[in-house]
């Protein structure tokens, strides 16, 4: 992911999906604390993503289909931040980064 404060793109995308929204994340180049911008289609999409995953387990009544469709979901779900979530800067202590 792309850091607010340097631009640089040094915050691992793996460890930013596995934490989701529940947390911050420290640049490893400049240091700065960032946090994932909330956005309101961001949430619905994600919401749509699992609706669709439940629903396939409904229709077919599989737990093998229903995993292959979680897998999928969780691919389009993580392919879906990497493309469109931001972070953006957090606290008091990022002030002098903001340009």
């Amino acid at each position: 992911m792309i850091c607010p404060g340097c631009q640089t793109n040094s915050i691992p995308f793996a460890k930013f999906w596995l934490k989701s929204g529940f947390g911050t994340y420290r640049c490893p180049s400049c240091g700065a604390v960032c946090r994932i911008k909330k956005s309101t289609p961001q949430r619905l999409a994600s919401m749509c993503l699992g609706a669709l995953g439940a629903s396939v387990y409904l229709y077919f009544r599989s737990w093998g289909i229903f995993a292959m469709a979680l897998v999928m979901v969780l691919l389009i779900d993580a392919l879906k931040d990497y493309k469109f979530r931001r972070l953006e800067l957090t606290g008091t202590q990022n002030e002098g980064l903001r340009t």
